[in-house]
């Protein structure tokens, strides 16, 4: 019976990495690229002040993106009411 349970968790494990290799491959996941906290906004507001440095902003955040290139986490910030600029990945 011991056998078989350690049977599965082998099967379990190798399905995983499996699975992770091939996300790797295709270059979908990287480790280090997924994080639980997000980042410091210090850089969202670095990389604002040097492309747009003339600009008032009414919110800058550092959130969860998922766009079709790219996901991770990402600035979100916005000027006005319907103006919102939306940059990933993370600036460093």
């Amino acid at each position: 019976m011991i056998g078989l349970i350690l049977k599965v968790f082998v099967v379990i494990g190798v399905l995983i990495t499996g699975t992770l290799l091939a996300l790797n491959v295709a270059n979908v996941w990287n480790p280090g690229t997924l994080s639980i906290t997000a980042p410091d906004v210090e850089a969202c507001h670095r990389w604002l002040a040097a492309n747009h440095p003339n600009r008032q902003t009414e919110l800058v955040q550092v959130r969860w993106v998922w766009t079709a290139k790219d996901y991770g986490w990402g600035c979100h910030i916005e000027f006005g009411d319907f103006d919102v600029l939306t940059v990933t990945p993370m600036p460093r």
